[in-house]
């Protein structure tokens, strides 16, 4: 399962610095987690790239042109082009 979760900066350094340097994870961090975790957005089986929507919408509005089918093109291009968020999930 992918799961997306919530976390502040503070939190995600102190873990990786308990990863890089072997230290014990604090009971307020491994609370934090816990709730993070449970707090998480579930990813559906099966989903595709994630890519940011902000940023296809900047671009293809950079790409207008009064030839319909060529703004179509151009906008897909722009999507395909973007970069990925999260890999789509195959469903396996």
């Amino acid at each position: 399962m992918k799961l997306i979760i919530d976390i502040d900066e503070e939190a995600r350094n102190e873990l990786f610095d308990i990863a890089n340097n072997g230290r014990d994870i604090s009971l307020s961090l491994q609370n934090t987690m816990i709730m993070a975790i449970a707090n998480g957005t579930p990813l559906p089986k099966g989903h595709g790239r994630l890519i940011d929507e902000d940023n296809i919408i900047e671009c293809a509005e950079m790409a207008d042109d009064s030839f319909e089918w060529g703004v179509y093109v151009v906008k897909m291009k722009y999507i395909r082009d973007m970069p990925t968020v999260i890999e789509a999930d195959k469903g396996e």
